[in-house]
């Protein structure tokens, strides 16, 4: 084992960090080790910067605070916000250092975020994003007996009161008889107007 050891230094909150620099390196590690050790301290950094940027809009507001920390930064104002947002979504105690941040991230905008991770502490981005997208196209009860009941209305079919059973809906619908679509009628052709170059009046076309 190689390194050395860094004082701590203070964060805003009283927590502690290590002085950048102060990392130990084990000589057997491999590049597979290495890039595990590049995640965890990006992760890690993403925590410090949410936490700061949730720090500062306590004490100085978003657009005074945040908004003039981004300016300084040269860092787009949306890059903080994300940052806090997704601190203030992770409490310390319910935050897992061996999941990625941008997992964090991800799952941040459902309720049961921290259910989730308990379940699949081996969650990855890719695993994270399919889940939020499969809840985000799974449409409410509300939406689904809405659509239930428009689409029986449609077909002639008695509308679907209760919650709606997607196979028994879906049933009543094959057996109801086609809806006859009336369709568009034809333009009707007119004669164009001639105008008379002898006396300049209109004339019906042949």
């Amino acid at each position: 084992m190689a390194g050395m050891e860094g004082k701590e230094l203070a964060r805003p909150d009283q927590t502690f960090l290590p002085e950048p620099g102060a990392i130990i390196f084990d000589a057997n590690w491999t590049l597979d080790d290495f890039a595990r050790a590049w995640r965890t301290l990006d992760s890690r950094a993403a925590w410090i910067k949410g936490d700061m940027a949730r720090y500062v809009a306590d004490r100085w507001g978003t657009a005074g605070g945040v908004g003039v920390l981004a300016e300084k930064l040269g860092e787009n104002v949306n890059t903080l916000r994300s940052y806090r947002r997704v601190a203030e979504a992770w409490p310390e105690d319910a935050r897992r250092l061996e999941v990625p941040w941008s997992v964090h991230q991800v799952l941040a905008s459902q309720e049961d975020r921290a259910e989730l991770l308990k379940k699949r502490p081996k969650m990855t981005v890719e695993k994270a994003r399919a889940l939020v997208q499969s809840r985000n196209c799974q449409p409410s009860l509300e939406e689904a007996r809405a659509t239930a009941i428009a689409a029986a209305k449609v077909a002639g079919v008695e509308p679907v009161t209760a919650e709606p059973d997607p196979v028994a809906v879906a049933g009543r619908l094959a057996a109801a008889e086609p809806v006859a679509v009336a369709a568009e009628p034809e333009p009707v052709a007119t004669c164009p107007h001639h105008v008379c170059p002898v006396c300049g009046h209109e004339h019906p076309g042949p």
